[in-house]
């Protein structure tokens, strides 16, 4: 067998026997782990991309498979490790251009086939020390981007904590790696302080900090060079809520360069968010938004698929800025979710138009083991921006998918 399946099967096998290796009635640390708990998860997709920057269509018919063992409690101590494989179930026809996997010529589809050791820490009253998934307040500044097949996770120490200070819940952080959504290991050191305030009816109030000094390596899979003069460190805060059957959402985000960036690396920038809505019923909401970033604003290691469009135009702000005008509604019956939104994209410098995109979802679950989903995207450009490159060119995206969950 290969060295990828030979990690497969050794990370099945100590998943499905642990319970039973660990048996017996010894105290301590052995019993911990006789009281742990296996999870499953297998995703399987067919993802259909239209893009007219491309010379040919993409077709992607891919599975993700999930082990994970998280363990019992001794003296407060826990552990989780989590395996997974990403595989191609037909033909590869579409493209991974960060890892050269596929065809090249082929719109891009970032789930190239990978086995790994997705997430491993050791728990403790609230810390976690290892490589870990990471979603903070509304991801949109950290976040493991679970859309993709592979998750985006870091390595380092996280501490939360909700009891210490009254109506006050804090996450901090230190990081020294983060693994990307196509298995890449890219350098940094983070400090991570997020704290959130529910001392507002209906309301919350969050503050945050999040400085990245990027690493000056090689990416180790494959080859590619990113240097600390693109540090920087983003401030803010974000109100969000609900009052009388209105939902309110703002937030503003300041950018600065930090450690040894430089000006070609790193702008000073800014970023806000405005959102208000309405609760039509229990489970039907609607909500009108504008975000707004500058130039240069960046945010590369948020969960991007959920901002600014699910075709995924803009991963990067684009040289004038972006301004993202969107009205969304969301729903639920029964089993059944719903979700339709409209954006209208523009320059944030001399608003120049770039692009309008209709996306829609609709979800299925069936039981407690089983969602299906059915989910599309159709960006249509703006005639009036040649100059946008890529961002000026028509994209459409279609979703089938199955999970089961156990």
């Amino acid at each position: 067998m290969s060295r990828i399946t030979n990690q497969i099967v050794l990370g099945v096998a100590l998943t499905a026997l642990a319970p039973m290796l660990m048996a017996g009635d010894e105290p301590g640390p052995i019993q911990a782990l006789t009281k742990g708990k296996a999870t499953l998860e297998l995703r399987t997709r067919y993802e259909h991309v239209e893009d007219a920057a491309s010379a040919k269509t993409a077709d992607a018919f891919t599975n993700r498979l999930v082990l994970g063992w998280r363990s019992g409690s001794w003296e407060g101590i826990s552990a989780f490790v989590q395996f997974e494989n990403i595989s191609s179930l037909a033909e590869p026809r579409y493209f991974v251009p960060q890892t050269g996997y596929g065809r090249s010529g082929r719109a891009v589809v970032a789930d190239p086939p990978l086995s790994q050791l997705n997430q491993f820490f050791i728990e403790w009253k609230g810390l976690r020390v290892g490589r870990q998934a990471i979603n903070l307040d509304n991801l949109r500044f950290v976040g493991s981007v679970a859309w993709r097949q592979n998750d985006q996770t870091f390595t380092g120490a996280t501490f939360t904590n909700k009891t210490w200070i009254p109506h006050t819940e804090f996450t901090l952080g230190h990081l020294t790696q983060v693994q990307t959504i196509v298995g890449q290991t890219k350098p940094i050191t983070a400090e991570l302080v997020n704290l959130q305030f529910s001392f507002i009816p209906g309301g919350h109030l969050r503050v945050f900090h999040y400085a990245f000094d990027e690493g000056d390596q090689a990416l180790r899979n494959p080859s590619g060079v990113v240097t600390k003069d693109t540090s920087f460190a983003h401030t803010g805060a974000r109100l969000d809520g609900e009052a009388w059957k209105v939902l309110y959402d703002a937030s503003f985000a300041s950018q600065k360069q930090y450690k040894d960036a430089t000006d070609s690396g790193t702008l000073d920038a800014k970023y806000r968010f405005l959102g208000l809505g309405f609760r039509m019923a229990k489970d039907h909401t609607v909500m009108a938004v504008e975000e707004r970033l500058d130039a240069g604003f960046k945010t590369p290691y948020a969960t991007l698929h959920a901002w600014n469009g699910w075709v995924d135009r803009f991963l990067a702000t684009p040289a004038k800025g972006l301004v993202d005008r969107y009205g969304q509604y969301r729903g639920k019956a029964g089993a059944w979710s719903f979700e339709v939104s409209y954006h209208a994209f523009s320059a944030a410098q001399g608003g120049a138009a770039y692009g309008k995109e209709t996306d829609a979802l609709l979800g299925y679950k069936a039981n407690a083991w089983l969602t299906l989903l059915l989910k599309a995207a159709d960006y249509r450009a703006d005639a009036e921006t040649p100059t946008l490159g890529t961002a000026n060119k028509n994209l459409k995206k279609l979703w089938i998918q199955a999970q089961l969950t156990f």
